[in-house]
């Protein structure tokens, strides 16, 4: 590539508003793509290939967006995968939420109309710990012998 070309991104911060921006993304996509990943999947799992996709996607159709003075391009790409994985925990929350109701089933720590519990808060013991009993308060120990 010339050093004069404005798809240069030496630095991290590309020019990404020229006409065929491509090669750019290419570039990007090559460095980036990897660490996104790796990134993504330490939180989502398997979701992370399609969160990948979906951020470069995103960055590709948003490119006059993005301001080299504000911050790298790899900043960005990750604010991108960020609110793309948050907006995804978000959908499978509410989906758990909907197919819980439609079962009948009543969700677990989630407030009434009038903000009293409906269920309870309180995560499950780990296994083959005892179980403490409704009345046990935090830090008081349980005899084991």
């Amino acid at each position: 590539m010339p050093a004069g070309d404005s798809g240069s991104d030496a630095d991290g911060r590309p020019d990404l508003t020229g006409p065929h921006p491509g090669g750019v993304f290419g570039r990007l996509f090559g460095r980036h793509a990897r660490p996104l990943h790796r990134y993504l999947a330490r939180r989502i799992g398997d979701v992370a290939d399609d969160l990948v996709t979906e951020t470069f996607l995103v960055a590709l159709q948003t490119r006059e967006r993005y301001d080299p003075a504000r911050g790298t391009a790899r900043s960005w790409l990750y604010g991108i995968a960020t609110n793309l994985l948050r907006r995804h925990v978000r959908q499978e929350v509410r989906g758990l939420r909907a197919a819980t109701r439609a079962a009948g089933g009543t969700e677990t720590g989630t407030t009434t109309a009038a903000g009293s519990p409906t269920g309870s808060t309180r995560r499950p013991e780990p296994a083959g710990w005892p179980a403490r009993s409704p009345t046990s308060t935090p830090g008081t120990a349980t005899p084991c012998c």
